[in-house]
């Protein structure tokens, strides 16, 4: 075999890897933001199932969390189940045309929310098996650049489905019919099918070696099982983040199933009754910032760290609830969107950065990554029960009139723990350097907030030492 054969795969795979990245945004512009109008407005399903629709894949993401690593092997490996879980959501996809051709029946709402539910739940074994074999295609040294390319083009194509499927539901609105729904899903379904293809053209290398030197890298190493995780969570590096990272999703998935619902919602009901376009053009808005944020937030992961940027995204998102719970004007809630953009594009990219990171064996950073999905599913769960507890009581407290603003400042409230454990367990940005200034640059208008927002970073700042 040539000498340079290997590194020559390794760029056709990640080529590849950039390209579906491209590709599979159609599936997720689909499921983040059409499958509940689907089930609430096409099939008149009440709140409750909505919180369920968050609650139900919790509880299989915790029990798969617990065995990725025997189920990935039984599957044959971290490529190939990504590849048979991307085309299991193709059939999902396609199948949503039943009930929702058939609204009014006692099957449609059962029959879409199952699907629904089994699109995460096959999710929960595909994505720590696609991130364990991402772990060794990018190399270590390009990680947050490449992580954060990959990103902006999946939100930039993102946007244009958004945009397309925007076009359609105007067209042939869910009160017209079942075609305009019909067609998003189609168009979901085939971009899944593109995604698969291309996976499964992407070569699956041999691991890298990796030497491990810290304690937390030796624990890693060791074949521990979950209650050795869970003792040691306070101890190693993935246990802290995975601490932070999921009590901040926690307290935001009580209010996180519900944003849909309040856009969509009479204002009789207390929602902002958003037409498809403004629907689309307000959950637009954070994927906007991520594609502009993005190439910042990899070079700053590479110079401050994944962990450091995740401490900095915890800051952010506890912020944002405040722009939803106290204003319905739609341009005060872009502008907290703004924020939350920020946040998620520093967030995202390190999370990929930590996850591709967590261990040098690929089945081995499977399980990890299960056991890790197994807890962030814990937290997961409990917000979720929360909201849909909150959002289901008749006698809930309103704010300024409205349930949904109740439900925002609990979630605000339920993230204050995350901050806690952010500020104690991961490290600070590095301040007053050449290169943070010039890389803060990379974001526009970064430099006005920082110039404002430096005395309350400041404050949040870890001592060292």
């Amino acid at each position: 075999m040539p000498v340079d054969q290997p590194s020559s795969q390794i760029r056709h795979g990640l080529a590849l890897v950039f390209r579906e990245g491209a590709v599979v945004s159609g599936m997720f512009a689909c499921t983040e933001l059409w499958l509940v109008p689907l089930i609430k407005q096409g099939l008149g399903a009440p709140d409750a199932v909505i919180g369920l629709l968050a609650i139900v894949p919790q509880i299989a993401l915790i029990v798969l969390g617990l065995v990725i690593r025997p189920v990935v092997m039984a599957l044959g490996g971290n490529k190939r189940t990504s590849v048979i879980v991307s085309l299991v959501q193709v059939g999902a996809l396609l199948a949503l045309s039943l009930p929702l051709h058939f609204p009014g029946t006692a099957w449609s709402v059962p029959v879409a929310a199952g699907l629904t539910i089994l699109l995460g739940v096959v999710g929960g074994v595909g994505g720590p098996a696609w991130v364990a074999w991402m772990g060794d295609l990018i190399p270590r040294n390009v990680r947050g650049r490449y992580t954060s390319r990959r990103n902006a083009a999946f939100n930039a194509t993102r946007i244009g489905y958004v945009v397309a499927f925007a076009g359609i539901m105007q067209l042939l609105p869910i009160t017209s019919g079942p075609w305009g729904l019909q067609a998003v899903l189609i168009i979901a379904a085939l971009s899944r099918l593109i995604s698969a293809q291309l996976q499964a053209k992407t070569p699956e290398p041999t691991a890298r070696p990796v030497f491990a030197q810290s304690p937390s890298q030796r624990l890693q190493r060791a074949e521990i099982g979950f209650p050795v995780f869970l003792r040691t969570l306070h101890r190693t590096t993935l246990g802290r983040w995975t601490l932070v990272w999921g009590s901040l999703f926690g307290g935001m998935m009580v209010s996180g199933p519900f944003f849909a619902p309040y856009m969509l919602a009479a204002q009789a009901e207390g929602g902002l009754a958003l037409s498809p376009l403004w629907y689309s053009f307000l959950t637009n808005v954070n994927p906007v910032t991520k594609l502009i944020t993005y190439f910042a937030a990899g070079r700053l992961i590479e110079v401050h760290g994944a962990a450091a940027m995740l401490r900095f995204a915890t800051i952010l998102l506890i912020i944002v609830p405040l722009g939803w719970a106290f204003s319905s004007n739609i341009w005060v809630i872009v502008g907290f969107e703004i924020l939350s953009g920020i946040a998620w594009a520093s967030l995202e990219v390190a999370i990929g950065v930590l996850l591709f990171s967590c261990h040098p064996d690929p089945l081995t950073r499977s399980r990890l990554i299960g056991y890790h999905q197994a807890v962030f599913g814990c937290f997961a769960l409990v917000g979720g029960v929360i909201g849909t507890l909150l959002i289901s009581w008749e006698g809930l407290p309103t704010f300024d009139g409205n349930r949904f603003h109740t439900i925002f400042l609990i979630s605000l409230v339920l993230r204050l723990p995350a901050l806690v454990l952010a500020l104690y367990f991961l490290p600070s940005l590095k301040r007053n350097t050449e290169e943070d200034g010039e890389l803060w640059q990379l974001i526009p208008g970064a430099g006005l907030v920082m110039s404002a927002g430096r005395g309350l970073i400041g404050f949040f700042k870890r001592p060292e030492g």
